[in-house]
């Protein structure tokens, strides 16, 4: 959880002070909290999805197209900071730290989604 307490960190600064883009429900501590441990699960669920899809060398937890989908997203997101491919812009919202390892999670699940071998799915009839 510390982790994502410190990921209110910027890998790109926005350009209005942080707290113009604090959302009005995340300015008291137990809100900063809550969406810190909801953060915290989410990293959670994709690592150790990862790690089992690793040990069991197959791909399982969600489809590959999902995969596939989600790098997209947020490629797209990514982008989005980019002043060579959105222009010039005057008040980006900046790029998190939390923002940047969804792109980082996203594309290993689509790496694995890839390179392992699907688990099929046929149900058995009696």
């Amino acid at each position: 959880m510390a982790f994502f307490y410190l990921s209110s960190g910027y890998i790109i600064p926005p350009k209005l002070p942080i707290n113009a883009w604090d959302d009005p429900s995340t300015q008291d501590f137990l809100a900063k909290t809550v969406k810190a441990i909801g953060w915290a699960g989410y990293a959670t669920a994709n690592l150790l999805q990862v790690r089992m899809n690793y040990a069991a060398r197959s791909f399982a937890g969600t489809y590959a197209l999902v995969a596939y989908l989600q790098v997209g997203i947020e490629a797209c997101k990514f982008l989005y900071h980019l002043p060579a491919v959105m222009g010039h812009y005057y008040v980006p919202k900046g790029l998190s730290v939390f923002e940047a390892s969804q792109v980082l999670f996203a594309g290993v699940v689509a790496y694995q989604a890839a390179t392992l071998p699907k688990i099929p799915q046929r149900e058995e009839i009696e």
